[in-house]
């Protein structure tokens, strides 16, 4: 997939196709976003953009007014639609960077249940229509090039068997989804007091048991998570931003093509497996700048030896963003092997 040209967006909201390093945007999009007004809306998207979101896509039921002046103030990319018919905006358009929605084709990956407390096949149905989207782009059936972005699940709703996905599933979704062609991901969503209304909790830096608000009459009482539940919407708020900011760093390989040549990978299972389909591990080979990013995700809870032969030399094999500091197993310049361990994602920078 995407062989010649990523359709991608760029800072300003402009599609656009081939890579410009100035100018190209991968946009990390909190969804649900909120204006923070106790500060005032020019400080409006600040947390979100602490955390390495590079766009917000703002919720709905906000003040249009409140939002433009917030995202004008932000920097960050504000994905939401133009004023409707009669509608007026006294902020100028060109002071706000912003993508309209219906520009965009979203494919949602949202796998993580209650009753499933560790994802044995992380986002399959979700990754599956992402792939089938992008291939239809690549084929030309579909009627305009658009962006694929993956919305991906980051809240939990007891009521719906949803959970808060656990960092290392996070990130191999994640990674799954721009593994599988994705040129944008929508993290759904932020916590406020409108999600906990409708008996779901999002990911906040610091999330309060009760926001004291509710918006919606829906009958019952705003969602009061468990202290844990809080906990975990934290850490995986932290371990979001973590991952923003490697995806940032990753951001021009990425929106480049898929490298053209051919490679070969060998999967064995370390433990005993019912069966290799779906193929557990799923890879992504870029180039960019002279040399090669591979991007490996494990999408199972199971753990797996990956064997990868190149039709080419490499000098050398070095890891990205890993904490593991044992290296890969090199043999020669065409091929190396390494273990996954459930959920895990390597990222490798070959050198010629």
């Amino acid at each position: 997939m995407h062989r010649t040209s990523v359709p991608h967006t760029d800072r300003l909201g402009q599609a656009r196709a081939t890579l410009d390093p100035a100018r190209s945007l991968l946009p990390l999009v909190l969804d649900n976003a909120m204006v923070d007004y106790q500060r005032g809306t020019r400080f409006g998207f600040a947390t979100a953009a602490a955390a390495g979101f590079n766009a917000v896509a703002p919720w709905s039921e906000q003040p249009r007014e409140a939002v433009l002046e917030a995202a004008a103030g932000s920097r960050l990319l504000a994905v939401m639609p133009p004023a409707k018919p009669g509608e007026t905006d006294s902020i100028e358009a060109d002071d706000i960077a912003w993508f309209d929605p219906a520009q965009v084709e979203l494919v949602r990956a949202m796998p993580f249940r209650a009753s499933q407390p560790v994802a044995d096949l992380v986002g399959m149905e979700g990754l599956g229509a992402l792939t089938r989207a992008v291939a239809d782009q690549s084929a030309g059936r579909s009627a305009k090039a658009l962006p694929v972005w993956a919305v991906l699940q980051a809240f939990g709703a007891p009521a719906e068997d949803r959970r808060l996905p656990s960092p290392a599933e996070a990130r191999a979704l994640a990674y799954g989804a721009l593994v599988q062609g994705a040129s944008g991901l929508v993290w759904f969503a932020e916590d406020s007091y409108a999600g906990r209304s409708i008996g779901a909790i999002g990911i906040a830096p610091t999330p309060p048991l009760d926001y004291g608000i509710q918006v919606f009459d829906t009958g019952n009482r705003p969602l009061r998570p468990k202290p844990s539940e809080v906990a975990a919407a934290g850490g995986l708020w932290q371990a979001v931003a973590r991952l923003n900011r490697e995806i940032e760093r990753l951001s021009p390989a990425l929106l480049s093509p898929t490298a053209a040549f051919d490679y070969r990978v060998r999967v064995r299972a370390l433990e005993p497996a019912d069966s290799l389909e779906p193929a557990p591990l799923r890879l992504l080979l870029k180039s960019f700048d002279n040399r090669f990013t591979l991007i490996a995700v494990n999408l199972t809870n199971k753990p797996w030896r990956l064997s990868v032969t190149l039709p080419q030399p490499m000098g050398k094999v070095e890891r990205w963003f890993d904490t593991d500091t044992a290296p890969a197993l090199q043999r020669g310049g065409t091929e190396f092997e390494e273990d996954f361990a459930a959920h895990a994602v390597r990222l490798y920078r070959l050198s010629p």
